[in-house]
């Protein structure tokens, strides 16, 4: 575009014979870089503020927003894949899941980790049961490292099973208080992990060969098993 603008002026300046051969130049490009300044000065502040908010997110692990590399380099790419408990503040959150009264919600962790999606770096939690939190946590950054794409990890918060499978969510613990039926055994009890639910997974996919290596079920492997499913 200022390529455009710049060889414009230079016809009009010609054409016009109001500029000399040998200033021309300096002059065009001195007006076309005053034009562009406030569009370059606004792109500059999004960039500094774009980069800012990818570090609070991560500093803050603000679940379902976007991060950078930048930030993960100062966070700690370790850090980023951690297993963490649930307080009662979470709980009390907008993000917290329907409670199984029929378990012990103290023996479920949430797992932070990050994933590739949509071209972007997303920052992540997934709860499960505390049994295989370490084991998903692992799990979760081979994938990230084979830049393995996963949509939506969710906490699965009021959301009804089929919107789940119908938008790729990837989620462990679930249960509907309205619907508990609408979950498996080993869903409501925070032991199996769906990815990409509604994706079918095939059997040299990365996800299962590493979830089979810790000891995991694949649904895959079963009649009428859901190929997205691993249990433990």
């Amino acid at each position: 575009m200022k390529q455009i603008i710049k060889s414009a002026i230079i016809a009009i300046a010609f054409t016009s014979g109001t500029v000399m051969f040998t200033s021309c130049d300096k002059v065009v490009e001195d007006t076309v870089d005053g034009l562009f300044k406030p569009l370059n000065d606004a792109a500059e502040e999004y960039a500094k503020e774009r980069k800012q908010q990818n570090m609070d997110n991560l500093f803050n692990w603000r679940i379902s927003n976007d991060t950078d590399q930048e930030a993960i380099d100062k966070y700690g790419l370790d850090n980023c894949f951690q297993v963490t408990e649930l307080n009662s503040a979470f709980w009390a959150s907008s993000q917290a899941p329907d409670v199984n009264p029929a378990i012990d919600i103290n023996n479920l962790r949430m797992v932070r980790c990050l994933t590739h999606s949509y071209n972007s770096i997303a920052i992540c939690g997934l709860i499960c049961d505390k049994s295989i939190a370490s084991d998903v946590a692992w799990i979760f950054r081979q994938l990230f490292d084979a830049n393995y794409q996963i949509k939506d990890v969710t906490t699965a918060e009021h959301i009804c099973k089929e919107n789940l499978t119908g938008m790729h969510y990837t989620y462990g613990y679930f249960f509907d208080i309205n619907n508990p039926e609408s979950a498996t055994e080993l869903e409501r009890q925070g032991l199996s992990v769906t990815i990409n639910a509604g994706k079918p997974l095939a059997s040299d996919d990365l996800a299962v060969k590493l979830f089979k290596e810790k000891g995991f079920k694949w649904g895959g492997d079963e009649p009428e098993g859901d190929p997205n499913c691993f249990s433990k």
